[in-house]
């Protein structure tokens, strides 16, 4: 389960959250990874680094326009991570080795290429390139009222007939399925309507995954009943 926090203040009937991760680091460099370079030809090839952390370990995979690979011996310290595939070019099998820093959405470090006990050193620079599969599951959030009410609704994110779709589920609202759910340009977002307390409200969320967490902005309008009854009345 993945998680974020976030702190919530009222202002003017609009209630404003801004998210950042609990237990996690910007360095985290969970995720899709694109960057083009070129062959020993020159040729130019599209690469994708897929990463998935679990502790100190990285799990994942690396393709590109000739090999696809699963990585391995894929460490993370905290701040740098390292991660290595074995393929073959023109049927010489090599080892690609990853070390980089992920810092927000992107990433920086040296790529090392290994054939027949010679290697050579690259510079190396990625884009985050956030898919469905990088925020598919459950993600548990912390939210903090003006009054110090502390909620905590999750919201589980799923990949349904190639398109995402999620459920966000709360102690006061239950489960309620939302819409406008978009992943674009490495931004997710989503709204949804309930009701608490007598009140309608709708939510809508903007932010950015990062990794393990999501960074961004949640605002609820929330409506006052009395009021609608006033403005409604002839």
């Amino acid at each position: 389960m993945r998680f974020a926090f976030l702190c919530l203040m009222m202002t003017l009937g609009v209630l404003m959250a801004s998210a950042m991760a609990v237990g996690k680091t910007s360095h985290d460099p969970s995720g899709t990874w694109k960057w083009k370079t070129q062959d020993f030809a020159g040729a130019t090839i599209n690469c994708c680094l897929r990463l998935k952390l679990d502790g100190e370990t990285l799990t994942g995979s690396y393709d590109d326009d000739n090999v696809d690979a699963d990585i391995e011996n894929g460490k993370f310290d905290g701040e740098k991570f390292s991660s290595e595939v074995s393929v073959s070019y023109q049927g010489i099998p090599l080892v690609v080795c990853f070390d980089g820093s992920a810092v927000d959405d992107g990433v920086s470090g040296m790529i090392t290429i290994g054939a027949a006990g010679q290697s050579a050193d690259a510079d190396w620079s990625a884009k985050r390139a956030t898919e469905p599969e990088d925020v598919v599951g459950e993600w548990e959030l912390k939210i903090v009222t003006s009054n110090g009410e502390t909620l905590t609704p999750t919201v589980t994110l799923e990949k349904k007939a190639g398109k995402l779709a999620d459920t966000y589920h709360s102690q006061f609202s239950g489960e309620l399925s939302v819409a406008d759910l978009k992943l674009k340009q490495n931004k997710l977002s989503w709204t949804f309507s309930g009701d608490y307390n007598g009140r309608s409200y709708t939510l809508k969320f903007t932010g950015i995954p990062r990794g393990s967490a999501i960074f961004g902005e949640i605002e609820y309008d929330l409506t006052d009943p009395a009021k609608k009854t006033a403005d409604g009345a002839d």
